[in-house]
């Protein structure tokens, strides 16, 4: 190969570089990214110069492309003129630049500053507890073990036993010393306290505040004796009557429920027992009612601090007995009988009841001598009522309802008439009539009748109004077809 054509090859290879070099000069400016920079460029061009080929490989190895990915746009596109060469500067390595973060086109940042802190959660501290302390005592100062004493809301008076349980705050009972002490108690604008002994009077003292983190040692309750009654129960035989059951009731001012039980107790193995701790009033002691004896009552007045002697002789019980039948001889089971006795000189009402097993059969226990009004009653069947007499056996007869139903048709067409209406009159004692309303199709009904004569009147408009005389039986359901006639021109 001659020298010419060696210095024509080496310039043909500068050119092509050269012209590589400016290419990629151009498409970086044209670009528009913010993190091309002229000194990373030159790097990209070393690198690029460094990998060039040999002049004698230049045919065989095409010119790379950058990837379409980094395609400018168009309106970045460098122009079709040839531009002027220009010679390869010497760049040295350039410093490392730190990456940009980009931001999402859609979020705007906001300053730091401008962003206001999360509000902090809210404390919620408890109100400290609060404690109450104190000692119980009698008359005399000395102190009283086993009494239970409550710490309770002083609120209204509550009847349901509920409404009782959210006022009280707790209980305890006294130790030996006489000493109560109830700790970790929730703070309450107003409370009381109350004290209950078997041998004493009942103790509810005055409202006072209870405030957060106070801690009360000074209270004091005494207790006072009251009245007592001593009771030694016999059975029907004249012995003693073990387990009897006791029970003591205070009169009220309540017109309908004149008296509150306020204790109860059982007879010892002696047939003794007391009441003790009683306020002036009038009291209703009660016995009996288990062990084949019946109730017995007997009122009493406390006064003062006196101690009364009851000997209590129990009365064996009468039962009344006997058979539920309906009007055709057949038992009628699941019967609820029941008897009453008021008693106003003892202000009390004796009650008892007992329901009839498959055969009809009942038997009412617990009854005193004397006549009680027993009541039978049972689904499908009239109220029964009669006045017997204790230690009687008896046979009570349930009636059952009657019933009626029918149709309104008319005589000509025999077809319903709509807009009939009948009335149901009751004859003789008997009262209440009922307006029957026939449906659409004619049909009427009336259930629960008393056995007995009815008159029922039909009208319909555009017909003969008609009546007919009923008489309804013990259990029978009649079934009708009324006829109405059209009246002639």
């Amino acid at each position: 190969m001659s020298v010419t054509q060696l210095k024509m090859q080496k310039n043909t290879g500068s050119t092509i570089i050269s012209v590589v070099l400016l290419a990629l000069l151009i498409w970086a400016l044209s670009s528009g990214k913010k993190d091309v920079n002229p000194r990373k460029g030159s790097e990209e061009t070393q690198v690029a110069a460094k990998e060039t080929p040999a002049p004698g490989e230049l045919e065989k190895t095409p010119i790379e492309k950058p990837p379409e990915e980094e395609k400018p746009e168009a309106t970045n596109k460098p122009s079709g003129k040839k531009l002027p060469e220009e010679p390869i500067p010497e760049v040295n390595p350039p410093p490392i630049v730190p990456p940009v973060a980009k931001q999402a086109p859609e979020e705007k940042a906001e300053p730091p500053e401008n962003t206001p802190p999360p509000a902090p959660a809210p404390e919620i501290v408890p109100a400290p507890k609060a404690s109450v302390k104190g000692v119980v005592t009698d008359g005399e100062g000395k102190p009283i073990a086993g009494v239970l004493v409550r710490l309770r809301k002083a609120e209204k008076r509550a009847k349901k036993k509920k409404d009782q349980e959210k006022r009280e705050l707790g209980s305890t009972e006294t130790d030996g010393r006489g000493v109560f002490e109830f700790l970790e108690i929730d703070p309450a604008p107003s409370v009381e306290l109350m004290a209950f002994h078997l041998d004493y009077v009942e103790f509810q003292g005055k409202p006072f505040e209870l405030r957060s983190a106070e801690a009360i040692e000074s209270f004091t309750i005494r207790l006072s004796r009251g009245g007592r009654i001593n009771i030694t129960v016999l059975g029907p035989d004249g012995s003693p009557h073990a387990g009897a059951d006791l029970s003591i009731w205070r009169a009220v001012d309540d017109r309908k429920h004149p008296w509150e039980k306020i204790k109860t107790r059982k007879a010892d193995s002696s047939g003794k027992s007391f009441f003790a701790g009683l306020h002036d009033n009038s009291y209703s002691l009660r016995a009996g009612g288990n062990g084949g004896t019946r109730h017995y009552t007997r009122l009493l007045q406390v006064t003062g601090s006196r101690n009364l002697e009851q000997v209590i002789q129990l009365e064996p019980e009468k039962t009344i007995s006997g058979i539920v039948r309906n009007s055709r001889g057949e038992p009628v089971k699941g019967s609820l009988v029941k008897s009453f006795r008021s008693r106003l000189e003892l202000g009390q009402e004796e009650k008892s009841s007992n329901r009839t097993n498959a055969g009809g059969e009942f038997s009412i226990g617990q009854l005193g001598d004397g006549v009680y009004l027993v009541t039978v009653q049972s689904k499908g069947y009239l109220r029964h009522s009669r006045m017997i007499n204790a230690g009687e056996k008896v046979t009570l007869v349930l009636r059952q309802y009657g019933r009626i139903s029918g149709q309104v048709v008319s005589r000509s067409s025999g077809r319903a008439i709509t807009g009939s209406r009948a009335q149901l009159d009751p004859l003789g004692v008997q009262k209440g009539g009922q307006g029957l309303q026939p449906n659409a199709e004619g049909f009427f009904r009336s259930n629960n009748l008393l056995p007995g004569s009815y008159l029922l009147k039909v009208t319909a408009p555009g017909h003969t109004p008609a009546s007919l005389d009923l008489e309804v039986k013990d259990g029978q359901n009649l079934e009708l077809i009324i006829e109405l006639e059209i009246p002639s021109p």
